[in-house]
């Protein structure tokens, strides 16, 4: 779709709750973009779009963005873009090459589903730590070698993926929110785990994460 053409069909949906320009060819949004202030819901995926224009930050309404598998693969999101994201409750970026991810998460407190697979992330923002309404993250298939502290206050995570990463040790933070909260479904396969030891991963996930809440004197286990 012609950028042109794009600001003609919209012109008359400025009230427009979702918004679906999936596979459309576009490589930028028009500055007037901004003005959908009802939009609840913007998809773009497919596009050869590498970079999220600040103008996505200015949609106050936001509760879903999705920006999976774009032709050009995304690599970042703008901290201007981003940090004005403050409505948003599900977030999908899964299949691009996002290295970094902006520390504003602390702005993103309504955030309960974020999927971020498939990526380059060597680390998540501690900021994360403060949305503590996430219900499910997804960060397999990156090269994380930590998770982010204060993973214990996710009382409302009930799924997991960290599958397919560069991490060693499991915090007892991890062990917690199985043994008190709500955290059933989870997959921890294909990392370098060096902690817990072998005997214990050959038991399964399970036991992984009640000996990692449980071995309270082993230093390398803090509750994160």
């Amino acid at each position: 779709m012609e950028l042109q053409s794009l600001i003609h069909q919209l012109h008359d949906a400025h009230e427009a709750k979702g918004i679906n320009l999936a596979r459309n060819h576009l490589t930028s949004l028009p500055q007037d973009f901004g003005k959908f202030q009802q939009c609840q819901e913007l998809i773009l995926d497919g596009n050869p779009m590498p970079y999220l224009e600040d103008v996505v930050g200015r949609i106050k309404t936001l509760q879903m963005l999705s920006v999976e598998r774009m032709k050009e693969p995304l690599r970042a999101f703008p901290e201007n873009t981003f940090g004005g994201l403050r409505a948003l409750v599900v977030l999908r970026a899964a299949h691009n090459t996002i290295a970094v991810l902006p520390d504003v998460f602390k702005f993103l407190v309504h955030m309960e589903f974020l999927d971020l697979t498939s990526n380059v992330l060597s680390w998540l923002p501690p900021s994360l730590m403060h949305c503590k309404k996430l219900k499910v993250l997804l960060v397999s298939r990156n090269k994380l070698t930590e998770l982010v502290k204060g993973f214990s206050n996710f009382h409302d995570l009930h799924t997991l993926d960290v599958s397919h990463n560069k991490l060693e040790r499991l915090s007892r933070g991890m062990g917690r929110l199985v043994t008190f909260y709500k955290l059933k479904n989870h997959d921890l396969s294909n990392n370098p785990w060096v902690m817990p030891p072998p005997e214990i991963q050959e038991q399964g996930e399970p036991k992984m994460l009640e000996f990692s809440y449980n071995n309270k004197q082993h230093t390398s286990l803090i509750l994160l």
